[in-house]
């Protein structure tokens, strides 16, 4: 059964990656990936299995023969997120999930009447399939595109929100390509302005929801100094944040921020510095080195590098992800690689990106996947892949369960049940990766319990 749990989930799992496949340009692209509840996203996916040693030559070919009949949709808006897999056209499994205040929730297609909710707020998903998909590495990177954006409005709109704390100098900064820096904003603000109405005000500005919410959980202690470097139109081009802050009152570092922020029509650059020394040798540093360049002749080119330094109870992670992408006539392709170093063992997650924008406003293409441990290339996965703007998905009404150990396997057993069930009309040459491993006759007889249960009468 871990096998068939395995095959059935395979492309449940794989759409946690970081799809890059939404949009018009590569900007469009990260935002409608890093904010899927502005738009609702509809995709479809085909997997294929490139190079999977454990399996052997020939059960890699029997898992693709299978592969072949499966196709995976999921669609996400409005705070709702659908996945289904599909057997040759017919639904096979199908869940929708929404979080609200009291966590995650989630409905069946094989189990109507009822959404379950795990009572640690776990993952549900993981918890039926056995397999633990870590998407702690989407949201880490998510995360830091939006706040990005959102404080770049915020640091560049302070010298107007609060005067009084601001003082300016000329200064004459030359930032090729983009322009020259003129004006030096000196502000100094106290440990206790993220309570004043002011702040609160300024926090209700469009565009800074996502910091207003990052800010709702931060320590501050002393004062508050930010250098800001603006052009003669007062667009921030660096900014420079030092202070003792933390997002609890047990964990306060001493922080500083060098940002050299630069935007302009014809791209974008940044490159950022944060270092977040705390107590005994713990730290969270973050470097990050982009640009953005758009040509309306030659089109789009995306380079940059995302570099993580943590420390934590004595074990030291670098994490490094970097990404060449370009965008022309349509297309989207690229590089896109996460290196992780612990101690002394490395892991790498690579996508190779190649997409392709219809008629309808949809991309289609493919990503490469490659995984490896140290030089040793573990899994090589091809994703076929369609992705455009659809309907929100909706929620239906239903009582709700808690989902104990005695649910979830109950919920695990229907699950197995209505996959195999979808199996049955694929012809018995493209299941040898399901049957391999069944005893003798097993297969059958399960066709002939099916069989009946659909012609029994009530």
């Amino acid at each position: 059964m871990r096998r068939i749990r395995r095959a059935g989930c395979l492309l449940l799992v794989l759409v946690l990656l970081p799809l890059a496949a939404m949009a018009g340009t590569i900007d469009d692209v990260i935002r409608l990936v890093t904010r899927p509840g502005k738009d609702t996203v509809a995709m479809e996916m085909q997997a294929e299995v490139l190079h999977m040693p454990e399996m052997g030559e020939a059960r890699t070919e029997w898992i693709n023969r299978l592969l072949k009949h499966i196709v995976f949709r999921m669609s996400a808006g409005g705070g709702i997120e659908t996945e289904t897999i599909e057997v040759d056209g017919r639904t096979a499994i199908g869940s929708i999930s929404r979080t609200g205040k009291a966590g995650k929730e989630w409905q069946f297609s094989f189990d109507s009447g009822t959404a379950w909710r795990m009572a640690d707020g776990g993952d549900l998903l993981s918890a039926l399939s056995g397999i633990s998909a870590d998407i702690s590495a989407l949201d880490y990177y998510s995360e830091i595109l939006i706040l990005m954006d959102g404080f770049y409005r915020f640091f560049e709109g302070l010298p107007a929100a609060f005067p009084e704390a601001s003082a300016q100098s000329k200064t004459n900064t030359k930032y090729k390509p983009y322009g020259t820096a003129v004006k030096k904003w000196s502000i100094v603000l106290g440990d206790d302005v993220l309570q004043t109405e002011k702040m609160a005000e300024y926090l209700d500005s469009e565009g800074l929801e996502d910091v207003k919410k990052y800010l709702s959980g931060a320590v501050l202690a002393g004062r508050q100094r930010l250098t800001l470097l603006t052009d003669e139109n007062d667009h921030l081009m660096k900014a420079n944040y030092t202070a003792k802050a933390g997002l609890s009152e047990d964990d306060m570092r001493n922080v500083n921020l060098d940002w050299r922020c630069l935007r302009r029509e014809e791209g974008y650059r940044d490159v950022l510095t944060l270092t977040t020394p705390g107590t005994g040798s713990r730290r969270d540093n973050l470097t990050i080195t982009q640009e953005m360049v758009i040509d309306p002749e030659k089109g789009e080119t995306y380079k940059g590098s995302i570099e993580t330094d943590r420390v934590a109870d004595r074990i030291h992670t670098r994490i490094v992800l970097t990404y060449d992408l370009t965008a022309a006539d349509g297309t989207v392709s690229g590089e896109i690689l996460e290196k992780t170093t612990v101690g002394g063992d490395v892991t790498s997650t690579g996508i190779t990106v190649s997409l392709t924008r219809n008629a309808q406003d949809e991309y289609g293409g493919s990503l490469e996947i490659v995984t490896k441990l140290g030089k040793i290339e573990k899994e090589r996965i091809r994703i076929l892949l369609t992705a455009g703007k659809a309907e929100a998905p909706k929620w239906e009404e239903v009582p709700v369960k808690r989902a104990g150990d005695a649910e979830q396997e109950l919920i695990a057993e229907k699950a197995a049940k209505a996959f195999l069930k979808a199996l049955i009309p694929v012809p018995e040459e493209d299941l040898q990766y399901i049957l391999a491993d069944l005893p003798e006759g097993t297969w059958r007889r399960m066709i002939k319990i099916d069989e009946s249960e659909e012609t029994e009468q009530p």
